[in-house]
């Protein structure tokens, strides 16, 4: 995978809620090697959502 922000390589990693750890809940993302920044499946979702409102929002 590729960073939005930069297009350098992104590695997967695996993200833990330390607040929530006596339940497990953990989930992956991706970590940008070079400018860090961070994408998982809820920033994708929660992007594409703004997207599509800046575009209703141009019309």
């Amino acid at each position: 995978m590729k960073c939005p922000k930069c297009q350098a390589s992104m590695v997967r990693e695996r993200y833990h809620n330390h607040e929530e750890d006596s339940l497990g809940l953990s989930c992956y993302g991706w970590h940008c090697i070079f400018c860090g920044c961070i994408m998982d499946p809820v920033i994708m979702i929660n992007r594409a959502r703004m997207s599509e409102k800046q575009v209703l929002v141009k019309k």
